[in-house]
């Protein structure tokens, strides 16, 4: 047998494809104002600031974002400088051209005494493809150079150095050295601690690590005194070196502090471990690192996430060519920085592409796409912002970024004025106050009123001095401090203020919104003094009657009805959702029932809490469906002792709130027995008492109105039927001649009903009288504010008013009349009066083909004319409404009007038709006729 056998055919090679080695990794320095200082801050350190949506460390303490340091500046105004990282703060300029080979490309600054200009480029493309699909790296070409705008003939000057020595470090900041952001190839092959913090800034100390002192010291230099075993850290006092700091025995690293500064120190060579530091942690203060490299003699800061050779400079070298190696077939982003003489004049900036563009020559293999999309020129040094609450944020982008994110943060924020016995955490005060401050955070809205009010930066002070009230503050305080359910089993504080005001507000608006948290209302005397006043129940300081007010008359007036309203919507910002916005909707289903849905939306300025959303709303609604009734009334210049808010009590008995009278004599040096000018009339059975107006024997100590209510009852056994004599329990009475009086029985008599005072005028020209506005006070509503337990509504008149009772025997007459010579149909409504006693006027509506109810009339008789309308079908409707505005349920009857409106006519000829007599009614039975 023979075997023959082949050779077999060679299998091709893949081609080569290395990986991507440039990857862009950008550096962030962003100063971010705030608010007026000082702040608090963060509400949970790093974890309550967010790069986008991500915070900087999660919920579980873990980092979400690598080489970040953030500080914080409070706003004090008190040596708050600010200490760029980066080297100093930029104007950036866009240029956005893609180079070509051999092509120039200049640009001119905009700015002068710049420190610093710094280009950015993107390469789209930087790589070698084979014929045969192999792709590598390649390298990329460039020449920089910079001069003088106003001196065009002078020769361009190289950017920076494109070789490094052993020892050289390229780092930020260095006035002639490549500028390579954060972890570059070159920082990665240093041995160095990784630091990750910016620290270095011009005032840092000047360090010197020799083992003999300095021969020519200056007040900011430190001295590393080397001569023996362990490092001896000194400064000049002026007058002479003095230790401040050594190295602890075995430690490679150590802190100490330097003119109020932390510094720290590492030593150790090339060939020691990296440390890493801390990157996000929230700091008051800046640090300073030094590393004394062991390994190179030399001694380098910290600055910008890069270690920076301060003990010998770098000279320049070449003529602006610079060199990047690597592979890319994405866009790769390459910020350069050099550092440039201060002068008085802008710089233009050169850019040359020294390697060929893609196809050149034949040139198929080599990809080197570049473009210059911006520069940027940088003051360094430092700036102040005066009381102006900042984070400063500095870090690397690498790929967690895609563009320059949003940042924000969850802050505790204005830190103002509050009591020296106020614990601001707790929302608790101890014992007493004296009247001193202390600051404090504190979401209360009193103690934020009043730091608008007295702030001389931005609040009303800034405008003329004020002096509000701190006493009042103090009591408001109180009161929003008060803990009531927050929905969840649990309480919290009944009213907070949360609110980043960003738009430009006049400043007395704002207090009036902000007062409008708390329910408060404030006056302004116009002489600087202020006085703050809350919406929550108090004793009556006065009672007035027929017989203390002129003409013995109490005008009403009341809202309209389509302002009570009963569906709420509260808008508010929920935590919970992102500080999104978030709402809550509160109803009052029997007066919905009754008067219709009349509903309005309210925004709950700085809420961020839902259940107090909804406590809101309900303040809100309360007020508006149960405090309708406005009164005012004139009297003598008792009325001047009253301020806004006081509560009063009125005794009318034309509305059954009380029967009134006035003391003739008094009987008994008590004053308590009286001889009355009118006799009043007293049923048998029924419990009375008797309200008067005495003078307040605290008012001048605590403050307040000077008189106040007291209610006494009558002897037990007291005369029933018309009595001219009343006799009162209890001590001895101090009551004025002629005093006035209320007596009350809620189940007969009625109550003197309390209303509060809204203002008080003193009319031109006549000392003698004054005149106050009043509106109702519901005492039940606060308790529904802060339970939602629906209370009804406390029945103070002795009529029944409460459910109107509509007219009856509605009947709709249709008829003619002659308007300016033209005949018109009209429209005749009649009706018979409520039963209800109180019934002040009628109201009339129509709804024409089904549509809306309309209102076309009211009037005070039992009968309105209305000229009739286009043909259609109609229900009209008439209710009645009472002196106190409750409207009862309508009276309907339905209506057409159908082609042309013609009325029958009336009949005539009428006559009897069986009488003897023509015209006599002389017979039993009448027969009747007409035509």
């Amino acid at each position: 047998m023979i075997l023959r056998g082949e050779k077999g055919q060679k299998q091709p090679k893949p081609p080569v494809r290395t990986p991507d080695s440039l990857r862009s990794e950008d550096s962030i320095e962003v100063i971010l104002g705030v608010s007026e200082g000082p702040i608090k801050g963060l509400a949970d350190g790093a974890k309550s600031f967010f790069v986008g949506d991500t915070p900087l460390v999660s919920a579980a303490d873990e980092r979400n974002f690598e080489d970040f340091e953030l500080l914080f500046y409070p706003g004090t105004g008190i040596d708050e400088i600010v200490k760029p990282t980066l080297g100093g703060f930029s104007n950036s300029t866009s240029v956005g051209i893609e180079l070509a080979y051999n092509t120039p490309v200049v640009r001119t600054g905009q700015q002068r005494n710049i420190d610093f200009i710094e280009i950015r480029l993107g390469i789209q493309a930087l790589y070698r493809a084979t014929e045969k699909g192999d792709t590598f790296g390649n390298t990329l070409k460039l020449q920089l150079q910079y001069k003088p705008t106003s001196a065009p003939d002078s020769a361009w000057l190289p950017a920076y150095t494109t070789t490094y020595q052993p020892g050289d470090y390229p780092t930020i900041g260095h006035f002639n050295g490549e500028y390579e952001r954060f972890s570059g190839v070159d920082y990665n092959a240093l041995s160095a601690p990784n630091v990750v913090q910016g620290t270095i800034r011009r005032d840092s100390p000047k360090p010197v690590w020799q083992s003999s002192a300095p021969s020519s010291p200056s007040d900011n230099q430190l001295w590393f005194d080397s001569s023996a075993a362990q490092l001896v850290v000194k400064q000049w006092n002026g007058s002479q070196w003095e230790a401040i700091s050594s190295q602890p025995s075995g430690q490679i690293k150590w802190s100490f502090v330097y003119k109020g500064d932390p510094v720290t120190v590492y030593t150790g060579s090339s060939g020691k471990a990296k440390t890493t530091l801390d990157a996000i942690a929230v700091k008051a203060a800046r640090e300073t690192y030094f590393w004394l490299d062991e390994g190179t003699g030399r001694v380098l800061a910290a600055e910008g996430m890069a270690w920076r050779d301060v003990s010998t400079p770098v000279a320049p070298i070449g003529n602006g060519e610079i060199s990047i190696t690597g592979k890319t077939t994405s866009t790769y982003v390459k910020e350069l920085r050099w550092g440039v003489p201060r002068v008085d004049d802008t710089y233009d900036i050169r850019l040359v592409k020294l390697s060929p563009d893609p196809g050149q020559n034949g040139d198929t293999e080599n990809f080197i796409i570049v473009g210059w999309e911006s520069f940027q020129e940088v003051v360094a040094g430092n700036k102040e912002f005066p009381f102006t609450a900042m984070f400063q944020l500095v870090g690397t982008a690498s790929d967690q970024l895609s563009g320059l994110p949003q940042f924000s943060s969850i802050c505790d924020g204005r830190v103002v004025a509050v009591p020296s016995n106020y614990d601001a955490e707790a929302k608790t005060y101890s014992g007493l106050w004296d009247g001193t401050f202390q600051m404090a955070w504190t979401d209360n809205p009193a103690w934020i009123w009043y730091d608008v009010q007295v702030n001389d930066r931005y609040g009303v002070s800034s405008y003329y001095p004020v002096v509000p009230n701190k006493w009042d503050i103090y009591e408001a305080a109180k009161w929003c401090d008060e803990q009531v359910p927050d929905g969840q089993g649990g309480t919290h504080p009944r009213w907070t203020f949360n609110q980043w005001v960003t738009d430009a507000q006049g400043v007395k608006e704002f207090s009036r919104y902000l007062a409008g948290v708390f329910l408060g209302v404030y006056t302004d005397d116009g002489e600087g003094g202020m006085m703050m006043r809350i919406d929550k129940d108090a004793n009556a300081v006065a009672l007035f009657t027929p017989e203390n007010v002129v003409d013995g008359k109490f005008n009403y007036s009341f809202t309209d009805i389509q302002t009570r309203y009963n569906d709420i919507t509260v808008t508010f910002r929920n935590p919970q959702l992102n500080y999104e916005e978030d709402r809550v909707r509160i109803r009052d289903e029997a007066h919905i029932a009754k008067y219709g849905r009349i509903s309005t939306d309210v925004i709950a300025f700085g809420c961020r809490n839902r259940q107090e959303g909804i406590r809101r709303g309900r303040a809100r609604m309360i007020a508006a469906t149960t405090e309708f009734t406005s009164v005012s009334f004139t009297t003598n210049r008792l009325g001047l002792n009253f301020d806004l808010y006081d509560v009063i009590l009125i005794a009318d008995p034309k509305l059954g709130y009380g029967i009134s009278g006035r003391v003739g004599s008094f009987v008994n040096e008590d004053k308590t027995l009286w001889s009355l000018l009118d006799p009043v009339y007293l049923e048998p059975g029924v419990a009375y008492s008797v309200n008067v107006q005495v003078p307040n024997p605290g008012y001048v100590a605590a403050g307040g109105a000077p008189f106040k209510v007291e209610k006494r009852s009558l002897q037990v056994g007291h005369p029933t039927g018309s009595v001219s004599v009343l006799q009162l329990e209890g001590p001895a009475l101090d009551l004025p001649e002629h005093a006035w009086f209320a007596i009350e029985a809620p189940d007969y008599a009625g109550v003197p009903k309390p209303f509060r005072v809204m203002g008080v005028d003193q009319p031109t020209g006549d000392p003698d009288n004054v005149t106050v506005v009043c509106l109702e006070v519901n005492r039940n509503k606060w308790a529904f504010i802060d339970t939602g337990v629906n209370t009804d509504v406390i029945d103070y008149s002795s009529f029944t008013t409460k459910d109107v009772k509509p007219p009856t025997e509605f009947s709709v007459l249709p008829g003619e009349k002659f308007i300016g010579g033209v005949k018109r149909p009209f429209l005749k409504f009649l009706w018979n009066r409520s039963e209800s006693p109180q019934v002040r006027r009628y109201n009339i509506y129509e709804s024409r083909n089904g549509d809306g109810v309309v209102k076309i009339g009211e009037t005070r008789s039992t009968e309105f004319e209305y000229f009739a309308s286009p043909n259609a079908d109609y229900v009209f409707m008439v209710t009645a409404v009472s002196i106190t505005g409750e409207e009862s349920l309508p009276a309907t009857y339905e209506f057409s009007f159908v082609g042309d409106f013609a009325p029958v006519e009336p009949t005539s000829g009428l006559r009897i038709e069986n009488s003897n007599v023509p015209g006599r009614f002389d017979v039993r039975s009448p027969a009747f006729v007409w035509g």
